[in-house]
């Protein structure tokens, strides 16, 4: 019974920094739609506005300070609700940009296409 209310409280809370970032970056459903299309394909757009998505999300998860320095012990209790390998977390952290956004989209590209390649096999 507890595990369910943690699943809960974790995605719900994932579910309310998707909104606030999602508004801070000035992004509007349809483009969120595209963009998940993208991905999907295995595309990652390049717009400014989106790069702010990423590092809003990663920071208030914990995952990446102000100053694009990472610690992925705060995202292990999501991976775990959502039952994410923090192993291609872990492979990931490495990434690196020209700026702290670029940075920010480079990993979540990562674990995106990594976490992909292991449900595809």
């Amino acid at each position: 019974m507890w595990i369910i209310f943690y699943i809960f409280v974790v995605i719900t809370e994932l579910i309310e920094y998707q909104k606030e970032c999602a508004a801070e970056a000035g992004i509007k459903g349809e483009t969120i739609k595209k963009v998940i299309k993208d991905l999907a394909a295995g595309q990652f757009p390049s717009l400014d506005q989106l790069k702010r998505f990423p590092l809003c999300m990663m920071t208030k998860v914990g995952f990446m300070d102000e100053n694009g320095n990472l610690n992925p012990d705060p995202l292990k209790k999501y991976l775990d609700a959502i039952r994410k390998e923090p192993q291609t977390v872990m492979g990931c952290k490495d990434r690196k940009g020209e700026d702290i956004l670029s940075t920010a989209c480079e990993i979540c590209l990562c674990v995106y296409q990594e976490g992909f390649k292991k449900r595809m096999n």
